[in-house]
């Protein structure tokens, strides 16, 4: 059974109550698929990376299959800024989409867009194709997000953790990420030597039984933007990521992949 979030975001949570762990978020205008139904909670795999979660059903906007079929042939576009203020046409409340989130039909020259049978203008800037390349746009938004805070299980301007900064910022850039750092690793080729390093390569830490539990976005060989208590940019080499103050490895490298 198909479902979408009509609201800023969703927790998705490890299970079927509000005191567990949220482990991902739906965003605005992403939909999701209801696979398994525990009371007022449903399981669901989103569209979007295949991730899955418990979400408590009244979050959700049930669809039809012939709305599911009419959204999924609409033109799309990702909010390519932090934070993006839109007006609902119909009780002109101000709500605030995060980076990554999908609108359908947009008109880019007034602002309008629908969401079935709501209509919305955006109230600051509009979102429109860059004629950035692709890692300039995943590195700018990267460095747009720098100081949100960190947050478990986050996607958003709101709080994001590590995996969700860099499945963000290729979502941007018009990449689909899975939404895990584990996950994220498997994808692209091994950069194998430091002098190759190139703009938006990612870096993978590992812990002492080296497992992968950290990813960054390289901005240099030198440098990295990574979500670890909030976005920052951190002193980077072939060890891994070095604390400014106490000159210490806070995460240890494990290899640099390239996926662009």
């Amino acid at each position: 059974m198909p479902a979408l979030c009509t609201q800023t975001y969703i927790p998705v949570r490890a299970e079927a109550t509000d005191r567990s762990e949220m482990v991902s978020q739906l965003l605005f205008g992403e939909t999701c698929q209801i696979t398994r139904e525990e009371g007022k909670w449903v399981r669901v795999r989103c569209d979007f990376d295949e991730y899955e979660g418990w979400v408590y059903r009244p979050s959700l906007y049930v669809l039809t299959d012939q709305q599911y079929e009419y959204l999924m042939h609409l033109p799309r576009s990702v909010v390519n800024v932090p934070i993006l203020p839109v007006r609902d046409d119909k009780d002109q409340q101000i709500r605030y989409l995060t980076v990554g989130s999908t609108i359908y039909n947009l008109d880019t020259a007034t602002g309008k867009f629908s969401l079935l049978d709501r209509n919305y203008i955006c109230a600051g800037n509009v979102p429109v194709l860059s004629s950035l390349s692709v890692e300039e746009r995943i590195i700018g938004m990267a460095k747009q997000l720098v100081y949100v805070p960190y947050l478990w299980g986050g996607r958003s301007t709101f709080g994001i953790d590590c995996s969700g900064l860099i499945q963000t910022c290729f979502k941007v850039g018009g990449i689909a990420l899975p939404r895990d750092a584990s996950q994220q690793a498997q994808k692209g080729i091994t950069v194998d030597s430091f002098a190759d390093i190139r703009p938006a390569d990612l870096a993978f830490f590992q812990n002492a039984e080296g497992r992968i539990v950290h990813v960054g976005l390289l901005i240099s060989p030198s440098l990295i933007i990574h979500a670890s208590n909030f976005v920052q940019i951190s002193t980077f080499d072939e060890y891994g990521i070095l604390h400014a103050d106490r000159q210490t490895y806070t995460h240890h490298l494990a290899f640099i992949k390239r996926l662009i």
